[in-house]
C-alpha cells in the first residue's frame, strides 16, 4: 500500500481537579425484597426427613430402563425452603430410560428440616443424588 497518513496533532492537555466536586452516577436501586436470598453454604445444612433411604424406597423403576439395563446416578437440584419444602427441583445429570422423570416423581413427597443460618431457617440450594441399580 503506497497510501500516505498524515500525522494528526492531537491535543492531550487535560486538567484534573481532585478538589472540586466529583459528578457521580445515581446509585442503584434498591433490591426487591419479595426475591428472598438463597445460601449455598449455611451453618446447619438442611436435613432430609427419612434420609436417602426413604426416597429411594419410592423409587419405581421404569419398565422401560429395565428391560435397556439401565443404571446409574440421577442428580436433582432444588432449593430447600424456610420450611422445608422443596423448590424448583430439576434433573442436573440424567441417564434416561425414564429414571429422570421417576428420581423427581419419588423426591415429590420427600420433606427436609430446613437449612439455618445465625439461628434462622433459611432457603438453601441442595443437590441429592439418586442412584438406579437393578441388582438390588
Amino acid at each position: 500500500n503506497d497510501e500516505i497518513i498524515e500525522d494528526e496533532i492531537i491535543n492531550l492537555d487535560a486538567e484534573l481537579d481532585l478538589d472540586g466536586p466529583l459528578d457521580l452516577p445515581p446509585p442503584p436501586p434498591p433490591a426487591d425484597d419479595d426475591e428472598e436470598q438463597v445460601f449455598v453454604v449455611v451453618e446447619q445444612p438442611p436435613v432430609l426427613i427419612g434420609g436417602i433411604a426413604g426416597v429411594q424406597k419410592r423409587i419405581v423403576y421404569p419398565e422401560l430402563a429395565r428391560r435397556a439395563g439401565i443404571e446409574g446416578r440421577v442428580i436433582i437440584q432444588f432449593v430447600v425452603g424456610k420450611e422445608g419444602q422443596i423448590i424448583n427441583p430439576r434433573v442436573v445429570r440424567g441417564i434416561g430410560g425414564g429414571c429422570d422423570e421417576a428420581a423427581l416423581k419419588a423426591l415429590e413427597g420427600a420433606k427436609f428440616q430446613p437449612g439455618r443460618q445465625r439461628g434462622v431457617p433459611v432457603n438453601v440450594s441442595y443437590s441429592l443424588p439418586i442412584s438406579f441399580s437393578l441388582r438390588s
